[in-house]
């Protein structure tokens, strides 16, 4: 989780854009997923792939990355001609309690969020 935490903290200390993030088996748990959270809040230029599978982060931390992307209004991204571009985000093989349910809930949270 430091090793994570340590590099989302130069990109946005030095104010670094990345497009693409691939972190996938590097052993992050709650700690990492949390930073993340705050990262993706605060970043003013959309992720568009998120690849964290192989990991250890639980449902909680599977939610607030998802939170945080409902937060942020520079989601959905957009593509050249201006349409909407999803978020490409690779969580299996985490520790995830009731996967199947979590898009629901994640469902939920960003229609409350959003609005």
């Amino acid at each position: 989780d430091m090793g994570g935490r340590s590099l989302l903290r130069v990109l946005f200390t030095h104010k670094i854009a990345v497009r693409i993030i691939k972190l996938y088996k590097n052993n992050l748990g709650r700690a990492f997923a949390s930073s993340m959270m705050d990262w993706l809040t605060h970043t003013p230029v959309p992720v568009i792939e998120l690849h964290l599978s192989h990991n250890y982060i639980p449902r909680e931390g599977a939610v607030d990355i998802l939170k945080a992307v409902g937060h942020n209004k520079v989601y959905p991204a957009k593509n050249s001609n201006g349409s909407q571009q999803p978020l490409w985000l690779r969580l299996e093989q985490n520790i995830v309690e009731k996967a199947n349910e979590l898009l629901q809930v994640a469902e939920e949270q960003l229609m409350k969020i959003r609005g």
